[in-house]
């Protein structure tokens, strides 16, 4: 039986993290700060698990197995794993300069996987800054040296963003997300992460943290970013629901939703869909009597991330609420035009 998921994220405690999905997005734990909440995850470093409904308590890979691959979609069947994550991001403190693989040089890196991943600014601070790419070319050589002699830094470029701001980080770009900015990320499901530099801090077992230079050095891609925000693409409206097109890419598609009343969606199958609540509250209703109750209507508050299986069929969303919606894109993607 097809039905919304309410999810409950794993959470990390990272150094670099703060208090706010703890004060503001509603995550309930022991722990005294939270760095990432990983909404949508399916794997053994942390996993996603549903709150609702006759499949209750169930992780997102136990689910998967229970009711079969067609509720991620006919898009997803290209991949070998779960083949999204969606996390949100709270920087207290600025996070290392790191860079990601792609998919192709994943294969010759022992225990990879490529990494593409998109970023939403839900919010900043005044004097907040993103590092994203380097000022000018360099090679891997003179990457090396200047991690080396503490110059990296001033070689790198820098965004300042604000609410709203949009930013994909292709395999091979540096990047560190700034101190005070907290942002929802969308990303291939890969943990793969090289830190080329981290300000010779120490984790909290009181050792300096790894740096994995070598391979950074190997995957860095060294030229300035073309752009350093990315277009959004305004969508046609459904209802009262104002929709962007936020990215689009071989990976994955996302949209950001502005909803001031209700509108109708559908769930077909292709892909699975889901939402994180990053602002306001909505209700989720399905018409499907099938149902238990806790199955087909839920209240959701900031914070709150729904999974929806392909081929549910149609649903309606009710409230004042700002929302992102990631899904599955098909294997040769058809991308928006931009729209200025």
């Amino acid at each position: 039986m097809l039905y919304p998921l309410k999810l409950a994220a794993a959470l990390k405690d990272y150094i670099w993290g703060g208090r706010r999905l703890i004060d503001e997005f509603h995550k309930k734990t022991d722990m005294d700060s939270v760095a990432e909440s990983w909404e949508l995850a399916a794997r053994d470093e942390g996993e996603s698990v549903i709150l609702n409904g006759r499949y209750k308590n169930l992780t997102m890979r136990e689910y998967i197995k229970k009711v079969g691959q067609d509720a991620l979609g006919k898009n997803a069947s290209r991949f070998e794993t779960f083949p999204l994550m969606v996390k949100l991001l709270d920087a207290k403190e600025i996070l290392s300069v790191q860079v990601h693989p792609s998919d192709e040089e994943a294969k010759f890196l022992p225990g990879a996987e490529g990494k593409t991943e998109l970023w939403y600014i839900i919010d900043a601070a005044p004097n907040a800054k993103l590092l994203y790419g380097v000022k000018e070319p360099m090679t891997n050589e003179e990457f090396a040296e200047h991690i080396k002699n503490n110059t990296l830094l001033d070689k790198c470029n820098y965004v300042n963003p604000k609410k709203g701001d949009v930013m994909l980080v292709t395999p091979g770009t540096l990047h560190a997300i700034g101190a005070g900015i907290l942002l929802i990320e969308i990303q291939q499901n890969s943990n793969t992460t090289y830190r080329a530099y981290d300000y010779d801090r120490r984790g909290k077992d009181g050792k300096p943290r790894t740096l994995h230079i070598k391979e950074a050095v190997k995957v860095a891609k060294l030229q300035p970013p073309e752009r350093n925000k990315e277009k959004k693409i305004p969508l046609p409206k459904v209802d009262d629901a104002i929709r962007t097109e936020i990215g689009n890419n071989e990976h994955f598609r996302a949209e950001y939703i502005n909803l001031a009343g209700n509108a109708k969606f559908f769930a077909g199958e292709k892909t699975f869909q889901t939402f994180t609540v990053i602002g306001g509250g909505v209700k989720l209703r399905v018409c499907n009597e099938n149902l238990l109750e806790d199955e087909k209507e839920l209240d959701l508050t900031k914070g709150d991330t729904v999974f929806l299986p392909a081929d549910m069929g149609e649903y309606r969303i009710f409230g004042k609420s700002e929302l992102i919606m990631s899904e599955v894109t098909e294997k040769n993607f058809i991308s928006c035009e931009t729209i200025d």
